[in-house]
């Protein structure tokens, strides 16, 4: 009997980790395995199972357990080799449900979700369960990455031996380039050259620590002292890697190439923050592409495992707002919003330095992606707007249509909420502050390869997020009153 019910407990613990990581799975499975063997040889043998058997037994379980919660997908470049995302739609609650009941059976990782449809990755090994699942829930998809690894892989190549060779020889005093994607080291040299070689109007300081205390260097750009300032960010979310080069790209359009700046630009002083969620960021790098939060732990238990709060439902502003619909309370959740408003050394660290200088800041603009729109507040209800509701969307249209004749590119232009209720995010704080023009701009594309773009994209969609840059300094030249 004890031989039976630890084969028993060995095929339902294999049953709770099909979607937990390989190596888990295998390491866990072969322990209980051995334990079992020892038990029943012990039994065959007509005594009890070594108590030292019962506590392997116990640990091995708990691992499995604390596996199956974490959910974690496949961390390295190899492990999504053969991955796709796929989009479903639905028409109505009904279909949300049944999708919902389809990711908790796949434990699968969610891309963008929005009243009508959600892109998802599905792994190699689950791609016929996901058919079998979709097919019997009655709900239709398409497949927007045929391989997702490869796709990964393609979009980000190695630096060629002429451009390490220009860094090499000191023709260059970094290390970043328009045409890759760089690390925080190379970001924050950038930055650190330009305020050596701009020091009329160029600063760098760090306005904090993250979690893991790497310094959260913000770039200051002052024109006039007395002119009102623009607040740019990027990297909330550390997987949206051409967020933060379309930061970039714009703090060289503003500093290297000020020459070639409209009036409008010229007159105002900037604060820009390539990199908020550095630790996640980095992560990213090495570990996790797809990885979304920072990187602080969960409480402690057994969700201790699950890593992470996502920066962009931590502010103090309607934290919490509709229970878990606008933001989760679940710490292995993508949007798990932590334990508290503005519990996160990020968060903190903006509202510190921001709190004494918010009533000379105009504008606002939190670069994410992906999908191609501009959203103004409010985020965490919907039909709920600021008074100057039409100045915001009429300065979004005329990015948009800035941004469709110089790429082609279509963005849309909306209210936050309008797409998902999202609570405690930070262009509604910065709207409730009063600052007047506050936009999330979700960059490029439209979901084709959705966070793994190549970095042939960076430098035109750096364009279409300046030109946005633009618009909201043309307006705030204009005669405007606070909210």
């Amino acid at each position: 009997m004890p031989c039976t019910v630890v084969f028993l407990f060995f095929f339902l613990q294999k049953i709770l980790v099909t979607n937990v990581l390989a190596l888990n799975s295998h390491i866990g499975a072969m322990s209980v395995l051995l334990a079992a063997a020892s038990c029943c040889k012990a039994n065959l043998n007509g005594s009890r199972p070594h108590p030292g058997v019962r506590t392997v037994i116990a640990f091995f379980a708990l691992i499995f357990v604390v596996g199956s919660v974490s959910c974690t997908p496949p961390t390295g470049p190899d492990g999504f080799d053969g991955a796709q995302v796929w989009r479903v739609s639905f028409k109505d609650a009904a279909g949300q449900k049944a999708f919902d009941n389809v990711k908790k059976q796949l434990s699968a990782q969610v891309f963008r979700h929005t009243k009508s449809n959600v892109d998802f990755l599905v792994g190699a090994s689950n791609l016929n369960k996901a058919k079998e699942l979709l097919a019997s829930s009655k709900l239709d998809y398409k497949v927007l990455t045929d391989d997702f690894g490869k796709s990964m892989k393609a979009a980000d190549p190695k630096m060629t031996t002429l451009e390490e060779g220009k860094y090499q020889s000191k023709q260059r005093k970094y290390k970043l380039t328009f045409k890759h994607y760089h690390g925080v080291k190379d970001i924050h040299a950038y930055m650190d050259y330009l305020a050596e070689n701009y020091e009329a109007f160029v600063k760098v300081e760090s306005i904090g620590q993250t979690y893991e205390k790497r310094e959260m260097k913000l770039l200051t750009i002052t024109n006039d002292q007395n002119a009102p300032y623009f607040w740019i960010d990027a990297a909330f979310h550390a997987r949206e890697w051409l967020a933060p080069t379309t930061a970039l790209y714009i703090m060289r359009e503003l500093v290297e190439r000020k020459a070639n700046l409209s009036a409008a630009l010229k007159k105002l002083n900037y604060y820009i923050i390539p990199l908020i969620n550095l630790d996640g960021y980095e992560y990213t790098r090495t570990e996790n592409r797809i990885w979304r939060r920072n990187r602080r732990p969960g409480p402690k238990g057994i969700k201790e495992k699950c890593f992470g709060v996502d920066l962009n439902r931590n502010f103090d502003m309607q934290w919490a707002f509709g229970g878990d619909e606008g933001s989760s309370s679940d710490p292995c959740m993508e949007d798990y919003r932590g334990t508290k408003p503005d519990s996160e050394a990020e968060t903190q660290a903006i509202i510190k330095f921001l709190s004494s200088k918010i009533t000379k800041l105009k504008a606002m603009v939190s670069f994410h992606t992906y999908s191609q729109l501009i959203l103004y507040s409010y985020g965490y209800k919907t039909k709920e707007f600021p008074p100057n509701e039409k100045e915001l969307h009429r300065v979004g249209m005329v990015a948009k249509q800035s941004i469709m004749k110089l790429t082609g590119k279509n963005y849309t232009v909306q209210g936050s909420a309008d797409l998902y209720p999202a609570a405690g995010i930070s262009i509604d704080w910065a709207t409730k502050k009063g600052v007047p023009f506050v936009y999330c701009m979700e960059l490029r594309d439209d979901g084709k390869l959705g966070f793994i773009l190549p970095a042939s994209e960076i430098i035109p969609t750096g364009k279409e997020g300046f030109e946005l840059i633009k618009a909201v300094a043309d307006a705030i030249g204009k005669p405007q009153s606070r909210l």
